[in-house]
């Protein structure tokens, strides 16, 4: 400013364009009233640029708060630095109320000039802390991602092939009818489309009861409280009884006593003893009990041994974090889920045992043939699953047959899986 203007002082001293001999005072006079003008023009200047970039860093203030609102859960420190901008945002208006207050009263250039430093200063320390922000700032997906990653780890070995859970219903019949005409009486009982309700699927179940999948749990509270309070029907709703979880425990050292194991586990595991004391009204048997020793392959008095506890859904989810790991007096066990498919040696199916079996015939379970497992001389490739074979007369979507229906990854054996699966109480 001070290379574009014409300096008093200067005058004064009988140096620039002022002449003593002349009329110096009209002449300070004027030279002063131009300078005034010129500043005053300046400061205007500046004050609209101010504003201008004001309303540019507004922008970019909303912007950045409909980016963090959409974070959800954003970093603390990101929140830090946004309230620090905020802070110094609010001091920028307070220096243009002072600019204005100065721009009336004129009299000190060096009043004026001062804010506008500092005003500088602060809008170059407010870029910069924008663009931190912009670089450190995550997206939502990005956040979610990174906070769930180390819980999702966790339960990955919990709820590792755990469907999901299905909500039905069961409809029987009170007198002994077909499926059909449970059916019917069911579709007369309840109209899906006034009552608001969605039904995913009917299936046929035995006495001529109908098995009713809702889409979520409130449409199949809906359905059963509305059949459960008609009087003049021929059918009644009943809720699927679930089972509790059970779990196997994979190498107790042989000196833990069976009938001492539960305590055991409850003493050197806190979090179990921390939610069995919330229940002090309760039998803790409720929550957690033995079930039975397996059988061990190796008879010798030193061999590990393996036990399958009954649990509660809490409990459950307690003795599978770690790792799925417990401690025992001097030791750590493992922890799996247990779930017993009960299968024939006689045919190979699934749900009964070979003194129930209606087959005829042995059949091998490697290749499908008609001989003892023993005696089969298939090679891999000649492998053939008896149970993806009937799967496949029964139902459209075909199961691929090539493989042993000993084979753990064989389609029919993970939807029986899948199938017990849903009637046990995980949550």
């Amino acid at each position: 400013m001070a290379n574009s203007t014409i300096n008093a002082s200067d005058l004064l001293v009988n140096q620039g364009p002022f002449s003593p001999k002349t009329n110096s005072a009209e002449q300070l006079i004027t030279v002063i009233m131009k300078n005034l003008d010129l500043c005053s023009n300046m400061k205007r200047d500046i004050k609209d640029a101010i504003k201008k970039d004001l309303g540019q860093l507004k922008n970019a203030f909303r912007k950045q708060q409909q980016q963090l609102d959409a974070a959800k859960t954003q970093s603390p420190q990101a929140v830090l630095n946004l309230s620090e901008i905020m802070q110094q945002f609010n001091l920028l208006n307070a220096k243009l109320d002072q600019i204005d207050d100065n721009q009336r009263d004129f009299a000190s250039r060096n009043a004026a000039t001062e804010p506008q430093v500092e005003l500088v200063e602060a809008f170059s320390n407010i870029n910069n802390k924008l663009d931190n922000l912009n670089q450190n700032h995550k997206s939502y997906a990005n956040v979610t991602a990174t906070n769930s990653r180390t819980t999702s780890n966790n339960k990955q070995l919990q709820n590792k092939f755990l469907p999901n859970k299905k909500h039905l219903l069961i409809i029987k019949p009170k007198q002994m009818v077909t499926n059909k005409q449970t059916e019917a009486e069911l579709k007369s009982s309840i109209n899906c489309i006034s009552k608001k309700v969605a039904i995913k699927q009917l299936k046929n179940a035995q006495n001529g009861a109908i098995l009713l999948e809702c889409v979520n749990e409130a449409d199949r509270d809906i359905i059963h409280d509305h059949i459960s309070n008609l009087a003049n029907t021929e059918v009644e709703s009943s809720k699927p009884r679930s089972r509790n979880p059970r779990l196997i425990l994979h190498n107790v050292a042989p000196e833990i006593a069976e009938e001492d194991l539960i305590e055991m586990l409850i003493a050197q595991n806190e979090a179990l003893k921390d939610e069995l004391e919330l229940h002090p009204q309760e039998d803790a048997a409720d929550h957690l009990c033995l079930k039975f020793k397996l059988r061990k392959s190796n008879k010798s008095a030193d061999s590990r041994n393996s036990f399958v506890v009954e649990t509660s859904p809490k409990i459950r989810t307690i003795m599978m974090q770690n790792d799925s790991k417990l401690l025992l007096p001097y030791h750590v066990v493992a922890v799996r889920d247990y779930i017993y498919i009960k299968r024939c040696f006689k045919c190979s199916g699934f749900n009964h045992s070979h003194d129930n079996c209606k087959v005829q015939e042995v059949i091998c379970p490697k290749c499908a043939g008609d001989h003892k497992l023993a005696d089969c001389a298939a090679q891999d490739k000649e492998h053939k699953c008896i149970n993806c074979i009937n799967h496949n007369k029964k139902f459209p979507n075909e199961f691929s047959i090539k493989h042993s229906s000993l084979d753990p990854n064989c389609k029919s054996y993970i939807k029986i899986k899948q199938l017990l699966q849903s009637k046990i109480d995980y949550e």
